[in-house]
């Protein structure tokens, strides 16, 4: 079954002006001169505390370019890849068998219990985490494309998952991988503008990650950044969630209002 597959990799891609100026401020860490390049932020993650259940993905997904687990009495034949997305997918997939694999998951809805045990397997490799922390840590593109926002937002969005799930065995070190990549100074000289952004911007969701799932450990890599040529833009990040939650609660006091019923 086909669905629409990151309609934000466009759309998003306006949120790279709020951690703009914050780069700007941060000269030891990567100032930015040129305007923003357009790079989407990752959708708001919801928490899990039971038995997993894969979200399914905004977006379609079809693997004939990749070998992928099928759910359970799914006989059809997977499309071939016809849109731009599932052409750049599909690139993607020759190189990337993980998040092969990880689309698949999302791609479904219902995992019987084989597939689903693949897929917390896939979710609580530590190889993968490491392989995903070099990845996201620094950039080797010149300037950000439509290949490396989709690479970018299914590892993001693999993080996401890995730590939603509140019985991944891994998930204690994978909370530090998401840290260390937040922490890490690689915004050399030698990147350019876009790629400093795409750096950034990587950084920003991944603390919205850790703020939604773990509000201490984000509180603390505040602190742990103090001093450091990221400071400012941790700050950045962390006052920038503050405010979506203000306004969050503000948009539940109005809708209650509406609906007649007192907070």
């Amino acid at each position: 079954m086909k669905r629409p597959l990151y309609p934000f990799v466009a759309a998003g891609l306006a949120g790279l002006v709020l951690i703009a100026s914050a780069l700007d401020g941060a000269e030891d860490a990567a100032p930015v001169t040129t305007a923003p390049a357009q790079v989407s932020p990752a959708p708001t993650p919801r928490a899990r505390d039971t038995a997993l259940e894969p979200t399914p993905a905004p977006r379609p997904s079809s693997l004939s370019a990749a070998p992928a687990p099928a759910a359970p009495g799914d006989d059809e034949e997977p499309g071939e890849f016809t849109t731009t997305t599932d052409r750049v997918k599909a690139e993607i997939f020759k190189t990337e068998p993980e998040l092969a694999r990880f689309d698949s998951f999302r791609e479904h809805v219902l995992l019987d219990s084989n597939s689903r045990e693949d897929y917390e397997a896939l979710l609580a490799d530590t190889r993968l985490h490491e392989q995903l922390r070099r990845a996201l840590s620094t950039s080797t593109e010149a300037e950000e494309t439509l290949a490396s926002s989709f690479k970018r937002l299914m590892r993001i969005d693999y993080l996401r998952e890995a730590l939603a799930w509140r019985q991944n065995p891994a998930r204690a070190q994978l909370v530090s991988t998401v840290e260390r990549i937040i922490l890490e100074d690689s915004f050399t000289a030698e990147l350019s503008p876009d790629a400093r952004r795409s750096m950034a911007a990587t950084r920003m969701e991944l603390f919205e990650i850790l703020a939604d799932q773990e509000p201490a450990r984000a509180s603390a890599l505040v602190e742990a950044a103090k001093g450091t040529p990221l400071e400012k833009l941790v700050r950045h990040f962390a006052a920038r969630h503050q405010r979506r939650l203000v306004k969050e609660r503000e948009l539940s006091v109005q809708a209650q209002a509406r609906r007649g019923v007192t907070p």
